[in-house]
C-alpha cells in the first residue's frame, strides 16, 4: 500500500452563484459551475435542507433581536427579508457558511454514530452533568443547555449568533439590519439595534467552546480515556470525539474536522493520539462508509502509519492554518 499522503487542507464545498433572473445567457456562469462541480463536493439534499433552514432561522432570530433592540414595530414574516438577503448575496459570508455546513455535517454524522437505544437523548452528557466531579458536571450541564438552545421547535439543528466568529457576526448582523431598515423605513433604529445586538455577542458561548471546556475538565480529572470516548461515540458525540482527538494530539479542532473528511485522516488522528488498535477499529467501523476511504480502507491506513509518519503529520498540523494553506498552494 502506498504511504499515506497527509492532506494539508480539504477542499471546501461550494454552491454556484444564485441563478440570475435576466436573459437565458445570464444563467450560463451558473450552469457551467453546476455542471463542472466535482460530485464529491456537492451538498447532499439533507445538508442543503439543514443549511437553508439554519440560515433562515438565524435570520429570523437576528431580525427579532434587531427589531426589539431598535424599538421597531413588527412588520410581518421575515422570510421575504431572508430571500432578499440571499438574492443580494449578502449571506455569502465564508465563516457563516462554514459554521452552518459543519453543523449540518455534524448532525448527519451524529445520526450515523448514535446507537438505536440513544436515538432521542444524550445519556452520555446527562450522566456527566450528574458527575461527582463539580468541574465535569458544570461543563457538561453548560453543554447540555447550549445544545438545547440550538434546537428549533421541531428538534432540528440551529445556529446562534454566538457561534459565528466576531468578524462574520459583524457582517451578518449589519446585512440583516440593512434589510430591516429598508423594510421598516427606519435605518437609524435598525443600525442602533445592530450595535446593541453585537455588543452582546460572545464567542465564548459557541458550541465548540463549550465542548472544549468539557474535554478540558475530563482531561484535568484524568478521565479522558478510551472508555469515555467509547461512551461518547455510542451517543453520537462526534464533536466531543474530535475535540478529544484534538486534545490528545495537541492539534487544533478545525484541523481535526478537516482531517475527518480526508482520506486516511481519521486513522492519522488516532495514531497521533496514541490510541489502541481495538479502539481505532471501533471508531472507524462506527463511521464506516461515511469515511472517504470506507472502514476497510481507513483501517488499512491505520495499520500502515508508523510513529515517524504520525510525528511528521502532527508537526504539520501544529503549524499555523494560514501557513499550511500557503504550503498547499505552493505544492500545486
Amino acid at each position: 500500500m502506498a504511504p499515506v499522503e497527509w492532506p494539508i487542507a480539504a477542499a471546501s464545498k461550494e454552491e454556484g452563484p444564485a441563478p440570475a433572473r435576466g436573459a437565458e445567457g445570464d444563467r450560463l456562469p451558473t450552469v457551467r459551475a453546476d455542471l463542472l462541480l466535482d460530485p464529491a463536493l456537492r451538498l447532499t439534499e439533507q445538508e442543503r435542507a439543514f443549511m437553508t433552514g439554519m440560515m433562515a432561522d438565524l435570520v429570523d432570530l437576528v431580525v427579532d433581536e434587531i427589531t426589539a433592540a431598535g424599538g421597531l414595530n413588527d412588520n410581518g414574516p421575515s422570510r421575504p427579508l431572508f430571500d432578499r438577503l440571499r438574492s443580494a448575496r449578502l449571506l455569502d459570508i465564508p465563516e457563516l457558511l462554514a459554521v452552518i455546513l459543519r453543523r449540518a455535517e455534524e448532525e448527519r454524522l451524529c445520526s450515523a454514530l448514535r446507537a438505536p437505544s440513544q436515538a432521542t437523548k444524550s445519556h452520555f452528557l446527562h450522566a456527566l452533568a450528574a458527575d461527582a466531579d463539580e468541574s465535569i458536571a458544570s461543563a457538561a450541564m453548560a453543554l447540555v443547555l447550549g445544545r438545547s438552545r440550538r434546537r428549533d421547535r421541531f428538534g432540528g439543528p440551529r445556529v446562534l449568533l454566538d457561534d459565528l466568529p466576531a468578524e462574520a457576526a459583524v457582517a451578518f448582523v449589519h446585512a440583516v439590519a440593512a434589510a430591516v431598515g429598508e423594510n421598516r423605513g427606519d435605518h437609524r433604529s435598525a443600525c442602533r439595534g445592530a450595535q446593541t445586538l453585537l455588543a452582546q455577542h460572545d464567542e465564548g458561548r459557541r458550541l465548540e467552546a463549550l465542548g472544549f471546556a468539557l474535554v478540558h475538565a475530563l482531561e484535568s480529572a484524568n478521565r479522558l480515556d478510551e472508555h469515555v470516548l467509547r461512551s461518547a461515540m455510542a451517543d453520537g458525540e462526534i464533536a466531543l470525539l474530535l475535540e478529544s482527538l484534538s486534545r490528545t494530539g495537541g492539534i487544533g479542532f478545525d484541523s481535526c474536522w478537516t482531517a475527518l473528511h480526508s482520506t486516511g485522516g481519521l486513522a492519522m488522528l488516532l495514531r497521533i493520539g496514541g490510541f489502541s488498535r481495538p479502539f481505532a477499529a471501533e471508531t472507524i467501523a462506527a463511521l464506516g462508509d461515511l469515511l472517504p476511504a470506507g472502514a476497510a480502507g481507513e483501517m488499512e491506513y491505520f495499520d500502515h502509519i508508523d510513529d515517524l509518519k504520525a510525528g511528521h503529520a502532527r508537526d504539520r498540523l501544529r503549524l499555523n492554518p494560514t501557513y499550511r494553506a500557503a504550503l498547499a498552494a505552493l505544492a500545486v
